[in-house]
C-alpha cells in the first residue's frame, strides 16, 4: 500500500484527499515485493514485514492551499519480528510520536505507565492515528482486524477469520496463526509460516570427516564465514569461500551456534585452603550462543544418603568460594541443535533427589558423568575454540539473598 485516499471527502479539486503516503524498502528477508503464492516459494520474501520506512501525513482536508494543513513526516522502527515499535518525527529533533508494546498475538497492551488499562493515553500523540502496527500490517481500530493480503486476522482471538486459502494438508487447524509460535515466526500474507529474519551476510558450513581411512563420514566441525552479497544460497557460499574443505554436509544462513559445556570446580571454603583436589565441589555448566544457560549440580543433603539436584541459569556465588575450571580436558564447544535434547533432559532433573555416596555417587561424579554424555554426542564442534576461550564463560553474577 502506497497511498490512503479519503473517498468520502469532497475536495475542491475533485480528487480524493490523501490521508497518508507510505515509503517502502527491503523487508526482513532483504527483499522487496510480495512472495510467491505457492507453498514452496512463499518463504522467499517476508511480504513487506519490517520493510516500511516512512510515513507522510499531509493533513489534507481537500481544500487547496489551506494554511491550516500541517505536513508530518515520520519514520518507523521495529522489533526483531517486524512489529512496529516506535514512530519518530525525523523533522522535529527525533521526537517520539508513537510507541507500541504487544502481547504474543498482536494486541497492543502498552505502554501503560499509569496502569489504567488505556495504552492510548501513554503511547504518543500519533499512536492511534497510525494504522500500521503488528507485523507491519494495516489495522482497523473499529473492527480490531488486520489485513494480510489474503486473510483478515483478529488480534483478540489470535487467529484468522477464514480458512487457509491453500488448504495446508499438514495442518490440523486451518485458522491458526503462525502455528501459535508468534514469538519466533511470521506469516507474510496469510499463506505460509516462515522465520522472520535471515542474515545473509554470513553462512554456517557443516563438514564431516572420516575417523579412519574409508570409514563412515561423521560430523566434524562447523565454520562461520562471511558471504558476498551475490550468493543466493549458503551452500554456494561455503563451496566458494572454503574450496579446500571437503565433505560439506549442510549449510545455513547466519553464524554458527555453539554451546560451551564445562565442569567447574569450586573451593569449598577456608577449611581446605588452596587444596583443590580434596573436598572441592564440582558442577556442570552449559552456556549456548542462543541464550540457553544451565548450571546443574548436586547440593544440599535432603536426608541421610540423598542429595538434591539444583538447576539454575545464573550461578549464585557463596561467600568464600571461587570458580576454577578443572585442569583436565573438561570443556568442549558443540552445536546448539545437537546439545538441545540433553539440555532438556538435564533440566528435567530439577528438584529430584539422587543417592549420595562419597567417591561413588557425589557432585563430582554427577558433573563428570553428564559432561561425558555431552562429549560422546556425535556433534559438530567449534574448531576455533581454545583452552583459554573455554574458560571465559560469561555469566552475570549475583550474591545470594
Amino acid at each position: 500500500m502506497l497511498l490512503e485516499l479519503d473517498g468520502l471527502a469532497e475536495g475542491g479539486t475533485g480528487v480524493p484527499p490523501v490521508i497518508r503516503k507510505y515509503t517502502w524498502g527491503l523487508d526482513l528477508a532483504g527483499q522487496s515485493g510480495e512472495p510467491s503464492r505457492d507453498r514452496q516459494g512463499a518463504g522467499q520474501s517476508a511480504g513487506g514485514i519490517g520493510g516500511l520506512l516512512a510515513l507522510h501525513d499531509p493533513d489534507d482536508d481537500g481544500e487547496p492551499n489551506d494554511p491550516n494543513d500541517v505536513e508530518r513526516n515520520y519514520v518507523y522502527f521495529y522489533d526483531a519480528n517486524g512489529n512496529v515499535g516506535q514512530l519518530i518525527d525525523w523533522e522535529n529533533d527525533g521526537t517520539l510520536v508513537a510507541r507500541y508494546e504487544y502481547d504474543p498475538y498482536g494486541s497492543v497492551i502498552g505502554p501503560d505507565t499509569d496502569e489504567d488499562g488505556e495504552w492510548q493515553d501513554d503511547a504518543g500523540p500519533y499512536a492511534t492515528e497510525n494504522p500500521i502496527r503488528f507485523s507491519t500490517k494495516y489495522f482497523d481500530d473499529e473492527t480490531a482486524l488486520g489485513y494480510w493480503g489474503y486473510r483478515y486476522y483478529s488480534v483478540q482471538m489470535g487467529r484468522w477469520l477464514s480458512r487457509d486459502p491453500l488448504g495446508d494438508p499438514d495442518s490440523e487447524n486451518l485458522y491458526v496463526y503462525a502455528d501459535n509460535g508468534t514469538s519466533n515466526a511470521i506469516d507474510a500474507l496469510g499463506l505460509q509460516v516462515s522465520q522472520p529474519a535471515v542474515d545473509k551476510s554470513q553462512a554456517c558450513c557443516y563438514y564431516k570427516r572420516r575417523s579412519y581411512w574409508l570409514g563412515p563420514l561423521k560430523p566434524s566441525v562447523a565454520l562461520t564465514i562471511t558471504c558476498p552479497r551475490h550468493f543466493s544460497s549458503p551452500t554456494e557460499c561455503c563451496k566458494c569461500c572454503l574450496p579446500k574443505r571437503k565433505h560439506l554436509a549442510k549449510a545455513s544462513w547466519g553464524a554458527c551456534c555453539f554451546c560451551t559445556v564445562q565442569v567447574q570446580k569450586l573451593k569449598v571454603g577456608p577449611v581446605f585452603g588452596s587444596v583443590w583436589n580434596v573436598g572441592a565441589h564440582e558442577r556442570l555448566v552449559v552456556v549456548c550462543d542462543n541464550g540457553e544457560r544451565v548450571i546443574a549440580e548436586m547440593r544440599g543433603t535432603v536426608n541421610a544418603g540423598m542429595d538434591k539436584v539444583e538447576i539454575k541459569d545464573v550461578p549464585v556465588l557463596n561467600p568464600g568460594r571461587e570458580v576454577r575450571i578443572w585442569d583436565g580436558p573438561q570443556a568442549i564447544r558443540i552445536g546448539c541443535d545437537c546439545a538441545a535434547p540433553l539440555i532438556k533432559q538435564l533440566k528435567a532433573l530439577k528438584g529430584k533427589t539422587l543417592p549420595y555416596i562419597i567417591v561413588v555417587s557425589d557432585c563430582r561424579h554427577f558433573a563428570r558423568r553428564w559432561f561425558k554424555r555431552f562429549k560422546d554426542l556425535s556433534c559438530y564442534h567449534d574448531p576455533n575454540a581454545t583452552k583459554q576461550s573455554l574458560k571465559n564463560v560469561d555469566f552475570p553474577k549475583k550474591k545470594p539473598k
